[in-house]
Protein backbone atom coordinates (compact mmCIF):
# COMPACT_ATOMS: atom_id res chain seq x y z
CA UNK A 1 0.00 0.00 0.00
CA UNK A 2 2.79 2.35 1.08
CA UNK A 3 4.26 1.73 -2.64
CA UNK A 4 1.34 2.53 -4.39
CA UNK A 5 0.90 6.02 -2.21
CA UNK A 6 4.31 7.10 -3.34
CA UNK A 7 3.75 5.54 -6.82
CA UNK A 8 0.60 7.97 -6.90
CA UNK A 9 2.78 10.62 -5.18
CA UNK A 10 5.50 10.74 -8.04
CA UNK A 11 3.38 10.67 -10.58
CA UNK A 12 0.95 13.84 -9.81
CA UNK A 13 4.17 15.42 -9.07
CA UNK A 14 5.16 14.57 -12.65
CA UNK A 15 1.86 15.63 -13.88
CA UNK A 16 2.47 18.94 -12.16
CA UNK A 17 5.42 19.48 -13.46
CA UNK A 18 4.31 18.79 -16.77
CA UNK A 19 1.56 20.89 -16.75
CA UNK A 20 4.00 23.83 -15.51
CA UNK A 21 6.36 23.45 -18.12
CA UNK A 22 3.47 24.20 -20.68
CA UNK A 23 2.15 26.88 -19.12
CA UNK A 24 5.68 28.47 -19.05
CA UNK A 25 6.49 27.60 -22.35
CA UNK A 26 2.80 28.76 -23.55
CA UNK A 27 3.62 32.13 -21.44
CA UNK A 28 6.70 33.21 -22.24
CA UNK A 29 6.48 31.77 -26.18
CA UNK A 30 6.88 35.22 -27.78
CA UNK A 31 10.14 35.63 -26.28
CA UNK A 32 11.52 32.48 -27.63
CA UNK A 33 10.32 33.00 -30.77
CA UNK A 34 9.90 36.12 -33.31
CA UNK A 35 6.92 34.56 -35.08
CA UNK A 36 3.91 34.48 -33.46
CA UNK A 37 0.38 33.03 -34.42
CA UNK A 38 -2.43 33.60 -32.24
CA UNK A 39 -5.16 31.73 -33.49
CA UNK A 40 -5.21 32.30 -37.21
CA UNK A 41 -3.73 30.50 -40.14
CA UNK A 42 -0.42 30.95 -42.16
CA UNK A 43 0.63 29.32 -45.42
CA UNK A 44 3.84 29.79 -46.83
CA UNK A 45 4.27 28.48 -50.09
CA UNK A 46 7.63 29.37 -51.15
CA UNK A 47 10.34 30.94 -49.15
CA UNK A 48 10.37 32.76 -45.89
CA UNK A 49 13.82 33.75 -44.04
CA UNK A 50 14.06 36.53 -41.40
CA UNK A 51 17.77 36.67 -40.91
CA UNK A 52 18.75 38.23 -37.85
CA UNK A 53 22.01 38.00 -37.98
CA UNK A 54 22.61 39.64 -41.84
CA UNK A 55 19.91 41.85 -41.06
CA UNK A 56 17.60 40.50 -43.99
CA UNK A 57 13.85 39.52 -44.52
CA UNK A 58 12.98 37.56 -47.84
CA UNK A 59 9.56 36.31 -48.61
CA UNK A 60 8.35 34.76 -51.70
CA UNK A 61 9.34 31.38 -53.90
CA UNK A 62 13.32 31.40 -54.43
CA UNK A 63 13.62 35.36 -53.09
CA UNK A 64 16.89 36.17 -52.42
CA UNK A 65 18.06 32.27 -52.81
CA UNK A 66 21.32 32.87 -53.66
CA UNK A 67 22.54 35.79 -51.36
CA UNK A 68 26.04 35.24 -49.51
CA UNK A 69 25.03 35.27 -45.96
CA UNK A 70 28.63 36.34 -45.32
CA UNK A 71 28.89 39.11 -47.10
CA UNK A 72 25.77 40.46 -48.31
CA UNK A 73 23.52 42.60 -45.37
CA UNK A 74 20.49 44.52 -44.80
CA UNK A 75 18.33 43.02 -47.89
CA UNK A 76 14.76 42.79 -47.83
CA UNK A 77 13.02 41.06 -50.81
CA UNK A 78 9.33 40.47 -50.74
CA UNK A 79 7.77 38.74 -54.06
CA UNK A 80 8.32 35.51 -56.35
CA UNK A 81 12.22 35.07 -57.26
CA UNK A 82 12.28 39.09 -55.91
CA UNK A 83 16.36 39.51 -56.06
CA UNK A 84 16.52 36.01 -56.64
CA UNK A 85 20.35 36.43 -57.69
CA UNK A 86 21.59 38.60 -55.54
CA UNK A 87 24.68 37.19 -54.16
CA UNK A 88 26.76 40.01 -53.08
CA UNK A 89 24.90 43.37 -52.15
CA UNK A 90 24.20 45.49 -49.32
CA UNK A 91 21.05 47.33 -48.17
CA UNK A 92 18.67 46.68 -51.27
CA UNK A 93 14.97 46.71 -51.20
CA UNK A 94 13.26 44.47 -53.94
CA UNK A 95 9.52 44.18 -53.74
CA UNK A 96 7.21 42.55 -56.77
CA UNK A 97 7.18 39.71 -58.73
CA UNK A 98 10.83 38.98 -60.44
CA UNK A 99 12.24 42.71 -59.01
CA UNK A 100 15.63 42.86 -59.19
CA UNK A 101 15.33 39.26 -60.65
CA UNK A 102 18.38 39.18 -62.39
CA UNK A 103 20.77 41.81 -60.18
CA UNK A 104 23.77 39.46 -58.91
CA UNK A 105 26.25 42.43 -56.98
CA UNK A 106 24.45 46.12 -56.53
CA UNK A 107 23.25 47.67 -53.63
CA UNK A 108 21.51 51.08 -51.75
CA UNK A 109 18.49 49.86 -55.00
CA UNK A 110 14.75 50.45 -54.10
CA UNK A 111 12.55 48.73 -56.74
CA UNK A 112 9.25 48.11 -56.39
CA UNK A 113 6.55 46.71 -58.87
CA UNK A 114 7.21 43.69 -61.14
CA UNK A 115 9.85 43.49 -63.18
CA UNK A 116 11.33 46.64 -61.99
CA UNK A 117 14.97 46.55 -62.58
CA UNK A 118 14.31 42.71 -63.43
CA UNK A 119 17.66 43.01 -65.55
CA UNK A 120 20.00 44.86 -64.40
CA UNK A 121 23.30 43.91 -62.66
CA UNK A 122 26.07 45.73 -61.23
CA UNK A 123 23.41 48.48 -60.07
CA UNK A 124 24.05 51.05 -57.35
CA UNK A 125 21.56 53.78 -55.33
CA UNK A 126 18.59 53.18 -58.14
CA UNK A 127 15.31 53.73 -57.14
CA UNK A 128 12.49 52.22 -59.75
CA UNK A 129 8.71 52.50 -58.92
CA UNK A 130 6.70 50.79 -61.08
CA UNK A 131 5.64 47.86 -63.70
CA UNK A 132 8.82 47.74 -65.38
CA UNK A 133 10.53 50.56 -63.87
CA UNK A 134 14.40 50.24 -64.94
CA UNK A 135 14.04 47.27 -66.73
CA UNK A 136 17.55 46.38 -68.05
CA UNK A 137 19.23 49.04 -66.04
CA UNK A 138 22.79 48.57 -65.20
CA UNK A 139 23.10 52.06 -64.04
CA UNK A 140 23.64 54.32 -61.05
CA UNK A 141 22.09 56.89 -59.32
CA UNK A 142 18.89 56.49 -61.19
CA UNK A 143 15.13 57.15 -60.10
CA UNK A 144 12.67 55.95 -62.55
CA UNK A 145 8.39 56.49 -61.69
CA UNK A 146 6.01 55.25 -63.64
CA UNK A 147 5.44 52.14 -65.46
CA UNK A 148 7.98 51.45 -68.18
CA UNK A 149 10.17 54.08 -67.20
CA UNK A 150 14.14 54.61 -68.27
CA UNK A 151 12.96 50.51 -69.51
CA UNK A 152 16.06 49.64 -72.13
CA UNK A 153 18.27 52.64 -70.34
CA UNK A 154 21.26 49.98 -70.25
CA UNK A 155 23.65 51.51 -68.39
CA UNK A 156 22.60 55.29 -67.92
CA UNK A 157 23.55 57.21 -65.01
CA UNK A 158 21.58 59.81 -62.73
CA UNK A 159 18.69 60.03 -65.28
CA UNK A 160 15.29 61.15 -63.61
CA UNK A 161 12.54 59.39 -65.37
CA UNK A 162 9.13 60.52 -64.51
CA UNK A 163 5.83 59.15 -66.09
CA UNK A 164 4.75 56.10 -67.98
CA UNK A 165 7.25 54.97 -70.37
CA UNK A 166 9.42 58.06 -69.77
CA UNK A 167 12.86 57.76 -71.20
CA UNK A 168 11.73 54.14 -72.57
CA UNK A 169 14.79 53.26 -74.84
CA UNK A 170 16.86 56.81 -74.00
CA UNK A 171 20.51 55.22 -73.50
CA UNK A 172 21.96 58.47 -72.21
CA UNK A 173 22.93 59.51 -69.14
CA UNK A 174 22.16 62.56 -67.08
CA UNK A 175 18.85 62.92 -68.48
CA UNK A 176 15.34 64.35 -67.39
CA UNK A 177 12.19 62.64 -69.09
CA UNK A 178 8.93 63.81 -67.91
CA UNK A 179 6.31 62.48 -69.92
CA UNK A 180 3.31 59.66 -70.26
CA UNK A 181 2.54 57.78 -72.94
CA UNK A 182 0.23 55.12 -73.71
CA UNK A 183 1.04 51.42 -74.03
CA UNK A 184 3.80 51.22 -76.87
CA UNK A 185 3.51 55.08 -77.74
CA UNK A 186 7.06 55.95 -76.31
CA UNK A 187 8.10 59.35 -77.04
CA UNK A 188 11.38 60.35 -76.69
CA UNK A 189 12.29 62.98 -79.43
CA UNK A 190 9.44 65.36 -78.18
CA UNK A 191 8.67 64.30 -74.40
CA UNK A 192 6.78 67.20 -72.33
CA UNK A 193 10.05 68.26 -70.25
CA UNK A 194 12.91 67.08 -71.60
CA UNK A 195 16.66 68.09 -69.82
CA UNK A 196 20.39 67.83 -69.13
CA UNK A 197 21.84 67.99 -66.18
CA UNK A 198 25.67 67.77 -67.56
CA UNK A 199 25.02 71.05 -70.08
CA UNK A 200 22.13 73.01 -67.79
CA UNK A 201 19.96 72.23 -70.95
CA UNK A 202 15.84 72.63 -69.78
CA UNK A 203 13.71 72.14 -73.03
CA UNK A 204 9.69 72.78 -72.70
CA UNK A 205 7.55 71.10 -76.05
CA UNK A 206 4.34 72.55 -75.66
CA UNK A 207 3.41 75.96 -74.42
CA UNK A 208 4.44 77.52 -70.87
CA UNK A 209 2.52 80.10 -69.39
CA UNK A 210 3.76 82.35 -66.85
CA UNK A 211 1.08 84.15 -64.24
CA UNK A 212 3.29 86.18 -62.38
CA UNK A 213 6.77 87.28 -64.65
CA UNK A 214 10.05 85.41 -65.91
CA UNK A 215 13.18 87.38 -64.99
CA UNK A 216 16.03 86.81 -67.57
CA UNK A 217 19.45 87.78 -65.88
CA UNK A 218 21.15 90.45 -67.57
CA UNK A 219 24.21 89.12 -69.78
CA UNK A 220 26.82 91.43 -71.34
CA UNK A 221 27.71 88.66 -74.68
CA UNK A 222 25.13 87.32 -76.86
CA UNK A 223 25.21 83.27 -76.47
CA UNK A 224 26.90 81.52 -78.61
CA UNK A 225 25.72 79.25 -81.41
CA UNK A 226 22.28 80.63 -80.68
CA UNK A 227 19.17 78.84 -82.00
CA UNK A 228 16.53 80.92 -83.88
CA UNK A 229 14.31 82.37 -81.68
CA UNK A 230 16.86 82.60 -78.78
CA UNK A 231 16.45 85.43 -76.25
CA UNK A 232 18.06 87.34 -73.99
CA UNK A 233 18.63 90.65 -71.72
CA UNK A 234 21.31 92.67 -73.27
CA UNK A 235 23.15 94.39 -70.30
CA UNK A 236 25.09 97.27 -72.41
CA UNK A 237 21.86 98.87 -73.69
CA UNK A 238 19.42 97.36 -71.63
CA UNK A 239 17.48 95.70 -74.21
CA UNK A 240 16.04 92.28 -74.56
CA UNK A 241 17.39 90.62 -78.06
CA UNK A 242 15.90 87.83 -80.26
CA UNK A 243 17.97 86.04 -82.90
CA UNK A 244 16.61 86.38 -86.04
CA UNK A 245 18.63 83.77 -87.42
CA UNK A 246 20.90 86.03 -89.23
CA UNK A 247 21.12 88.82 -86.65
CA UNK A 248 20.17 89.64 -83.19
CA UNK A 249 17.40 92.23 -83.28
CA UNK A 250 15.81 94.62 -80.44
CA UNK A 251 12.05 93.50 -78.72
CA UNK A 252 11.86 96.79 -76.65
Amino acid sequence: IQTMKKMNQIFSLIVFLILNLLFISKSFAQYNYGFELCEHDVLIDGRLNLNVDTGSVFIGFQSGVNINPEISKYNSAVGYEAGKNLTNGNSNTFIGYWAGLIEDVGGGNTYVGKSAGQRGSLSFRNSFFGIGAGFNNSGTDNLMLGANSGANNFTGNRNVFIGRNAGQNELGSDKLYIETAAFNEVDNTSPLIYGEFDNNLLRINGSMHVTEFANLKPRSEAPSSPETGTIYYDSDDNKVKVWTGSAWENMN
